[in-house]
C-alpha cells in the first residue's frame, strides 16, 4: 500500500471513529468540528514524525480530507440519533404563541441552578438554566387559581400552593416528581428510594417538610399524592421532592421537575423556545 493509499484509509477510520465517540458522548458542534481538524494536524504530524517522505505537506493534509469529514458527520449524526439526541426545546411562557429561536440570555444574575432568564425579543420567558448540557424545568408562571403544569394540578393560593398528583402502581414505577419508585405488591403499595413509605389498601400517611406537608393515601389500585402549604420561595429539592419556586413582582413562578432527558444535536442552530400564552 502506498503512503497516499495509508493516509486517507487512516483518515477515513480515524474520522468515523471520532465521529462515533462525538455522537455517543454527545458533545457540542464547536468542540467536535475543533477534534475533527485537530485529527487532520495529528495525522500529518504522525506522517512526518515516521520519517517518510514520499508525500509533501499539502498533499498529506489534502488526501482524503473531504470523505473524512463526511464520514465524521455521517457517523456523528448517527450515533448522536441512537444515543437519544433530537432538537432541544424549551417551553417558555410570554405575550405571544408561536416557536422563536433562542437569541437571547439575560438576567439579574444567577439564581439557584444557575438560572438565567430567557428573553424572546421584548418577551419575557420564565427561568431556565442555558449551558452546553442543557437543562430544563417544567414549570409556569401564575398569580392566583388552579392550573396544570406537566401533568400535575397546581392550585395557588395567599402566596402559598399545594400540588397534587395520581400513580397507578401496577403501571407506573417511578414517581419523577418525589425521585422515587412505586410498585404493588401483596396488596400493598411501596414507595422506595428517596421516601420508603408502605401503604395497605385504604391508608394514608402524611410527611412533613419543613412547614410543607406531603399526604399518600392509597385505595387498594390508586396512589394520590397531595403536597401542600408549600411557600413561594421553597425550594424542596433537598427533601426529594422536585419542586422549586420564586415570586418576582406580582408573579409567581413554579417549577415541577425536569424532563427526562434534554440534548442537542451536531447542529449549532437548534434550540428552540416553544412560547406558550400565559
Amino acid at each position: 500500500m502506498s503512503d497516499k493509499e495509508a493516509i486517507f484509509f487512516v483518515k477515513i477510520i480515524a474520522s468515523c471513529l471520532l465521529g462515533m465517540a462525538a455522537g455517543i458522548f454527545k458533545i457540542n458542534a464547536y468542540l467536535g468540528i475543533s477534534l475533527f481538524v485537530l485529527l487532520l494536524f495529528l495525522t500529518g504530524f504522525l506522517y512526518f514524525s515516521s520519517g517518510r517522505r514520499e508525500l509533501g505537506l499539502y498533499s498529506v493534509y489534502r488526501e482524503g480530507a473531504g470523505t473524512a469529514f463526511l464520514g465524521f458527520i455521517l457517523m456523528w449524526s448517527l450515533f448522536l440519533t441512537i444515543a437519544g439526541g433530537g432538537i432541544t426545546v424549551y417551553t417558555a411562557e410570554a405575550n405571544g404563541t408561536g416557536i422563536c429561536p433562542l437569541v437571547k440570555v439575560a438576567g439579574p444574575g444567577a439564581l439557584d441552578y444557575n438560572i438565567s432568564y430567557v428573553r424572546l425579543g421584548e418577551k419575557h420567558g420564565w427561568p431556565l438554566q442555558v449551558t452546553d448540557v442543557l437543562d430544563l424545568w417544567l414549570g409556569k408562571s401564575l398569580k392566583e387559581g388552579s392550573t396544570t403544569i406537566g401533568g400535575y394540578e397546581v392550585e395557588l393560593k395567599d402566596d402559598k400552593f399545594n400540588i397534587s398528583l395520581y400513580v397507578n402502581p401496577s403501571f407506573e414505577q417511578h414517581i419523577r416528581l418525589l425521585n422515587s419508585n412505586v410498585k404493588m405488591e401483596r396488596g400493598t403499595c411501596k414507595i422506595y428510594g428517596r421516601f420508603n413509605i408502605t401503604l395497605e389498601g385504604n391508608s394514608s400517611k402524611e410527611i412533613y417538610l419543613g412547614e410543607a406537608l406531603l399526604k399518600f393515601h392509597f385505595n387498594g389500585s390508586m396512589l394520590k399524592i397531595l403536597i401542600e402549604d408549600v411557600k413561594l420561595g421553597s425550594n424542596l429539592t433537598s427533601e426529594g421532592v422536585n419542586i422549586f419556586s420564586i415570586k418576582e413582582g406580582g408573579v409567581s413562578y413554579i417549577f415541577v421537575e425536569r424532563p427526562p432527558r434534554v440534548t442537542r444535536t451536531a447542529r449549532v442552530d437548534d434550540v428552540y423556545v416553544i412560547v406558550l400564552t400565559p
